[in-house]
């Protein structure tokens, strides 16, 4: 694997109005990573504002040399709580 591998997901959350709505993205790793600090982590969180029935892309770069782990990189888009979406990226 190379660095700056970027990767992500194109979707749109349909509502009956237009409207701006608070998401959660979760992005699980193949296995548990080691940051230069010694900080093991599962996943990486991160909270984004979208309009509701607009395309939205949301995306990672692999940047860190501890981030290039290849397997089943699986992300999650959540709206208070209720799982909306899920895609697995196999990275090599």
């Amino acid at each position: 694997m190379e660095p700056n591998i970027e990767f992500g997901i194109e979707f749109i959350v349909k509502a009956k109005k237009s409207k701006a709505i608070k998401i959660d993205i979760v992005l699980t790793y193949p296995t548990p990573i080691k940051n230069e600090k010694g900080q093991i982590f599962r996943n990486y969180k991160d909270h984004e504002k979208i309009w509701t029935n607009d395309k939205t892309w949301t995306g990672y770069v692999l940047n860190k040399d501890y981030e290039l782990v290849p397997g089943l990189w699986t992300y999650e888009v959540f709206y208070k709580d209720k799982l909306l979406y899920t895609k697995i990226f196999k990275l090599k």
